[in-house]
């Protein structure tokens, strides 16, 4: 691959490059229509400080909640696995199971569990812990594990579990009874939540009413020094763009390029945050000029005489190998090339490495140990390609036997959906066809 990074020789872009370069591409330096706005935002945060949150309140919320704070029947075990494999044979699997019998023994003879889960346990996500699983309930793990695990006491071990991983043995370390748990315990839980909610309600109930209050003034600045929220003006930007204080910017540029100049929004509901918009101005969409975009221009021309010197040298180079006057072995020393190998079928253009490229595919299968090169160079994504023909593998048909019916049941389907899609567009092309756009959009 001849880069067009790697080419060493000096290169000039003058004045008139870039204006010609500048001429044929304006397009493609065309800006997005830009609009600029001033906005408050109303972030529940900014209000908490303002609620209050009474006992009565949080009573309230604890009786209606109670669910939510009741604790199930938990156990916290240590388990050691020794796995048996898809498909074992029952000798296999005997064989594993006395191992887990001999383990189970060592632990009741008094060797400590956790040093031989971390030692023999093959579960590799709890064996570093010396086996320690925490605490689950019921439904969380399979359910041979689960009734033997939530029979057993604090501090018995099992005898080997069979379950579809293998068998474990397990012992259980602690175990909390089912409870709920009392209103002192989440009172403060409940408080941070009770103030989290009226705080959200506080921030949308003062955007509205900021809203109200501009309707006819739409004056953001008299109401920022007024109330003392924060007026913050952004710079232009484009559609599906937007501050970066705003947790949607889709929503946010939306509501900002709907409006006109002068124009507020109402208040607009962004993630947990609420927002009062006025646009300034908007900025139509233009071709900047040569002197505003000329260090990217400048780029570009670089770019494609640069390419075009990687085109010529690999163009060289294909000659010099065709009339031999350099090996092939040579032309990679002397230039510091990299040689990487693909693999061509007669299936499909896509080439590993290389990408699309359907015309090399089809004069690649001309070439031949005598001759090994083809008549052109390539370009690619990564710069100009010379390729060398390397070996010619045959079709084998012990394989084309054994993938026939595969492959005709694939062609098949192709055809049955190409054959469908055709009766489909003859239907659109005799039918009248209403689409319930308010059944899309779940109205």
């Amino acid at each position: 691959v001849f880069s067009p990074d790697r080419q060493t020789e000096s290169i000039t872009v003058s004045d008139e490059d870039l204006r010609t370069y500048y001429e044929k591409n304006k397009e493609s330096f065309q800006e997005p229509e830009k609009a600029r706005v001033q906005y408050v935002l109303f972030d529940p945060h900014d209000f908490e400080p303002r609620v209050e949150v009474t006992d009565a309140e949080i009573q309230e919320y604890y009786q209606s909640e109670t669910d939510r704070f009741s604790l199930p029947h938990q156990v916290r075990a240590r388990h050691l696995l020794l796995k048996v494999e898809k498909g074992a044979s029952p000798e296999q699997e005997q064989k594993v199971r006395e191992k887990a019998l001999q383990l189970r023994a060592r632990i009741a003879q008094g060797e400590d569990f956790a040093t031989l889960a971390q030692k023999f346990s093959e579960d590799t996500a709890s064996a570093p812990k010396g086996g320690d699983l925490g605490y689950f309930k019921k439904g969380d793990m399979v359910k041979p594990f689960e009734q033997v695990a939530f029979s057993l006491k604090a501090g018995e071990v099992s005898e080997p579990v069979r379950t579809p991983f293998g068998f474990h043995i397990i012992r259980v370390e602690d175990i909390k009874e089912a409870r709920v748990q009392p209103l002192d315990e989440v009172r403060e839980t409940i408080r941070a939540e009770i103030r989290k909610e009226k705080a959200q309600e506080l921030a949308q109930q003062e955007a509205k009413r900021a809203y109200n209050r501009l309707f006819k003034s739409k004056n953001l600045e008299e109401y920022a020094r007024d109330s003392g929220m924060k007026l913050l003006t952004t710079d232009f930007f484009a559609y599906g763009q937007g501050p970066e204080d705003t947790p949607d910017n889709e929503v946010f540029s939306r509501e900002a390029f709907g409006l006109e100049p002068g124009d507020l929004s109402a208040a607009l509901a962004l993630g947990q945050k609420y927002a009062l918009i006025k646009l300034l101005e908007k900025k139509p969409s233009a071709i900047p000029e040569l002197s505003q975009v000329r260090e990217t221009v400048r780029a570009r021309v670089e770019k494609e005489k640069r390419t075009e010197q990687a085109r010529t040298s690999a163009q060289t180079a294909l000659a010099s190998l065709r009339n031999g006057t350099i090996t092939w072995d040579g032309l990679v020393r002397d230039k510091g090339l990299e040689v990487k190998s693909a693999e061509i079928r007669r299936a499909g253009d896509y080439i590993a490495g290389l990408g699309t490229l359907p015309q090399l595919k089809e004069e690649v299968f001309s070439l031949s140990v005598e001759q090994p090169f083809p008549a052109s160079v390539y370009q690619t994504d990564q710069g100009s390609v010379v390729v060398k023909f390397k070996e010619r593998q045959t079709a084998d048909p012990a394989q084309f036997e054994k993938q026939a019916s595969a492959l005709r049941q694939s062609l098949i389907r192709s055809k049955q959906r190409e054959l469908f899609d055709q009766f489909l567009n003859t239907l659109k092309t005799k039918t009248e066809i209403w689409v319930d756009t308010k059944r899309f959009a779940g109205v």
